[in-house]
């Protein structure tokens, strides 16, 4: 019974060994929408992205956008993430690309429209784990965002 045991937990060392990364990150920046007026937004948010090749990851994103205390929105998506560079550099390069809902948080009622955006970023590794990864993205509710981050990789090569 013992060596049953002994011999599960060898395999799944070996396979967590073996496992690809998970990036956790949380990060500020800048948003706006179309309209007449100024729609300029701080953004707070964080994700998580699972990479099921080398290469080729999903994020699920949760961001809140403050404008005043009359205009604050909460955008969920999920995105589809393509590392451009290899996870053995300093740099890594990435498309991003995802859609989702995005609730209009008022006082009296809520509204949700459909969102999607697409852009580019950079991962920068500050040591073996950290990171911080500027990106660009333009797309619908809202047209741009802006935004850097600071995260954590589970395990690189």
């Amino acid at each position: 019974m013992k060596l049953s045991w002994l011999i599960l937990f060898s395999t799944f060392a070996e396979s967590s060994a073996q496992q690809l990364p998970v990036h956790v990150s949380a990060g500020v920046g800048y948003a706006t929408f179309i309209d007449e007026s100024d729609q300029s937004h701080a953004t707070f948010g964080g994700s998580a992205r699972f990479y099921f090749t080398r290469r080729n990851a999903i994020e699920p994103e949760v961001l809140y956008l403050y404008r005043d205390a009359s205009d604050k929105d909460l955008l969920l998506q999920v995105n589809f993430v393509r590392d451009l560079g290899t996870a053995k550099g300093k740099a890594v390069p990435y498309l991003i690309g995802g859609a989702g809902y995005i609730w209009g948080l008022r006082s009296r009622f809520t509204e949700r429209s459909p969102t999607a955006s697409g852009g580019f970023g950079v991962r920068v590794f500050l040591g073996s784990r950290f990171f911080v990864s500027p990106e660009v993205r333009v797309g619908a509710e809202p047209i741009l965002r802006l935004q850097v981050s600071l995260g954590w990789a589970s395990n690189r090569p």
